[in-house]
């Protein structure tokens, strides 16, 4: 195992958790019921299931797109969450919809990304610079989170800090209690409905095959903007030692022209870093490994 700058994740951690609590890893569930409600309607073959950070926005649009749905969303409002969120779900009896349909056996299929690509992203959300601007945004909450657990109340709110930080803050939390971006992707209802995953790497293939299956409409007739997807953090590939490096670095929030490495599960895999992310997202991470395509390097 490479331990190399991560060597100290589980001391800085463990200190950390005596402290101020005891959690690692996945917490008792929310008994709340439907903790991200499905995407489904009438005659829909399959109830839609997906996590913030993990192609939700292209998949909500293909989900919209197939029932003729997706100019009328995009000219509600150009983002698509805001449509499900304010109209599709909204419908009167739509929860009890759902509920039904899955009592009744429909199939659920989970969308699932790399769960190590999936926390990188979440943490650059927390180190974006307009931040400060809007203190109620979910991400200037965590991030105030993040750094009163790692430096104590009183501690400012531009104070950088690193991939390895965050993760580290995130092996002393109760996950399930946290944003929901920053929540397992897996959740309770997944047991419940016995969902199939289906990765979001080449998610374009990973649709068009659903499109056949399922008798749907495929990509090929799509829209540009179906695709789109609006990319906040430029990522490049780079060596793994010079990536571990940069992860290990604080990130400030005003920055310009910084290499962020594309980080993904076989990138971290034996380091330190990785074995704390897979602890905290144990089923993420052994889903993901079961349901990718085995062709993936």
């Amino acid at each position: 195992m490479q331990m190399n700058a991560f060597n100290w994740v589980q001391d800085k951690a463990r200190a950390l958790r005596e402290r101020a609590g005891p959690w690692i890893g996945e917490a008792p569930r929310r008994s709340d019921g439907w903790v991200r409600m499905p995407l489904w309607r009438q005659g829909f073959p399959f109830l839609v299931l997906t996590a913030p950070k993990a192609g939700s926005s292209v998949v909500a649009k293909w989900f919209f797109w197939q029932l003729d749905l997706l100019e009328e969303a995009l000219r509600f409002d150009g983002r698509v969450h805001r449509y499900e969120a304010l109209v599709h779900l909204k419908q009167p009896g739509y929860a009890r919809a759902v509920t039904r349909a899955a009592a009744a056996g429909t199939p659920a299929i989970r969308f699932l990304r790399d769960p190590a690509a999936r926390a990188y992203s979440a943490y650059l959300e927390l180190c974006r610079d307009f931040l400060d601007k809007e203190p109620d945004h979910w991400a200037a909450r965590a991030r105030r989170q993040a750094l009163q657990r790692l430096h104590g109340k009183g501690v400012n709110f531009d104070h950088s800090y690193s991939f390895v930080d965050h993760v580290t803050w995130l092996s002393c939390e109760n996950v399930q209690t946290l944003n929901k971006h920053l929540r397992p992707q897996l959740q309770r209802v997944d047991d419940a409905l016995g969902t199939e995953i289906v990765t979001v790497d080449d998610l374009s293939e990973r649709l068009d095959g659903l499109a056949v299956r399922f008798a749907l409409k495929p990509l090929i007739e799509a829209p540009a903007e179906l695709l789109a997807s609006r990319h906040h953090h430029d990522k490049v590939a780079m060596p793994v030692d010079e990536a571990l490096r940069k992860l290990g670095r604080h990130l400030p929030r005003k920055r310009r022209n910084a290499q962020l490495p594309k980080v993904n599960a076989r990138l971290l895999a034996d380091t330190e870093l990785g074995a704390t992310l897979a602890r905290i997202y144990a089923r993420d991470f052994v889903a993901y490994e079961g349901a990718r395509p085995r062709t993936m390097s």
